[in-house]
């Protein structure tokens, strides 16, 4: 009895937080999967070896495999920012890859640079994400560097036009789309890391309140709908 008794005293402390701190497991694998992804982005990276974050990503994915019942909004966004890291990594993968190529290839030094800027700043956002979901940390001034890559995306474009080989042109065109993606990507991540914070959080809550009761009701009913169909 004593010993039962120590055992049940030892999961109550185990479990007093857990209400406060439920995601906190998750949340740290998935802030070091990003900060990996950060060196990802501008670390060369070798042809010989494993892709960089492969350990991470395993982690995250076996830490958030338990969130597969949770139908919680903040459950759909740890989900949503594990998707979200993996096509990030095939982007960054991708992109090295054909800066690898263009480097090989004899054209104009200002895409290079200017793709090498790009991947440097979005290294500066996976970090910030990655920080932010470990320590709870403030996103506002990584805005700032998703409008540089906006910027920098669109002069990687410019420079982009009219080379006369064709193979160079079209791995020009291959890194524009990759770094459009990534772009998409990176906002994405930015938006659910914002607002899987404290006080993120309480700012989406106040921002769904917000809409018309009309609108939460009919939202409401649409989803009852959806999972009260024998196709669900």
């Amino acid at each position: 009895l004593l010993a039962l008794a120590g055992g049940l005293i030892q999961t109550g402390f185990a479990l007093f937080l857990w209400p406060v701190q439920r995601y906190k497991p998750e949340r740290r694998a998935l802030g070091q999967l990003y900060l990996e992804l950060a060196c990802t982005a501008t670390d060369a990276i070798s042809a010989d070896e494993a892709p960089p974050g492969s350990q991470a990503s395993t982690l995250a994915q076996e830490m958030l495999s338990t969130l597969g019942r949770d139908d919680r909004i903040e459950g759909d966004r740890y989900r949503s920012l594990l998707n979200q890291a993996e096509r990030i990594r095939l982007c960054l993968l991708t992109l090295a890859r054909l800066q690898r190529r263009l480097k090989r290839e004899s054209g104009s030094e200002q895409p290079l640079t200017l793709l090498g800027r790009f991947c440097e700043i979005a290294g500066d956002v996976l970090y910030s994400i990655g920080v932010s979901l470990t320590a709870n940390q403030d996103l506002s001034m990584t805005r700032q560097d998703l409008a540089q890559i906006v910027t920098l995306s669109e002069e990687f474009r410019r420079s982009t036009r009219g080379h006369a080989v064709s193979f160079y042109q079209a791995l020009l065109d291959d890194a524009q789309l990759q770094a459009d993606a990534l772009s998409g990507q990176l906002r994405a991540a930015v938006d659910l890391a914002e607002n899987s914070t404290p006080g993120g959080s309480i700012a989406f809550e106040q921002q769904e309140s917000s809409r018309p009761a009309a609108l939460r009701l009919a939202g409401t009913f649409a989803i009852l709908r959806a999972n009260l169909t024998l196709r669900s």
